[in-house]
C-alpha cells in the first residue's frame, strides 16, 4: 500500500481535494520504509506456506503474486503438487481390487495412432487450472464459505 501511495504523480497530489498533503519529506520517509522492508516482503512471499494460503484465498488468489522467473507457474506446480498429495491413497490401506489382465498384443502401428502428440493435463492441473480461471470473490467475500461449498 505505501509503494501505491509512492506511484501517484505530484499533479494528481495537487489535484486532490485533502485537508493535509504530504510533504516530499514523508514521501522520502515512505520510500525509505519501503526499501527497508522489501527483504521482508520477499522472503515471507517466498514461502511456502504463505504461497499456498494466499492463493488459495479465494478472494486474491494470484493476484498478489508477480511474475517474475515464472513465479506464477511455479505456484501453479506446488498447488499441483499439494492437490496431488492430498489425494493420494493412503498408506495404511491395501489395494485388494483383481489384478489385471494382461494387456493384449497390439499392432504397433495402432499404439502410435493413439498416442497424442500434445500431452493432456492430468487431473490435478485440470482441478488447479479450474479453481485460477474462476473469477476471484469480493474482498468482502466468504472464502471459508467458498472452501465448505466445495
Amino acid at each position: 500500500m505505501m509503494r501505491s501511495v509512492l506511484r501517484v504523480s505530484p499533479e494528481v497530489w495537487d489535484k486532490l481535494d485533502t485537508p493535509y498533503k504530504l510533504k516530499q519529506y514523508e514521501l522520502n520517509t515512505i520510500k525509505e520504509l519501503c526499501d527497508i522492508l522489501q527483504p521482508f516482503e520477499d522472503s515471507f512471499e517466498s514461502m511456502e506456506a504463505f504461497q499456498l494460503a494466499a492463493t488459495l484465498d479465494s478472494c486474491y488468489k494470484l493476484d498478489w503474486c508477480h511474475d517474475y522467473n515464472n513465479e506464477v507457474q511455479d505456484i501453479r506446480d506446488l498447488l499441483t503438487v499439494k492437490y496431488n498429495m492430498a489425494h493420494s491413497v493412503d498408506p495404511t490401506t491395501t489395494d485388494i481390487s483383481p489384478a489385471e489382465p494382461p494387456s493384449m498384443k497390439r499392432n504397433k502401428f495402432f499404439a502410435l495412432a493413439n498416442r497424442s502428440s500434445t500431452p493432456r493435463p492430468t487431473p490435478s492441473e485440470t482441478e488447479v487450472s479450474l479453481y485460477l480461471n474462476q473469477p476471484c470473490l469480493q474482498e468482502d467475500g466468504d472464502p471459508l464459505g467458498y472452501w465448505k461449498a466445495k
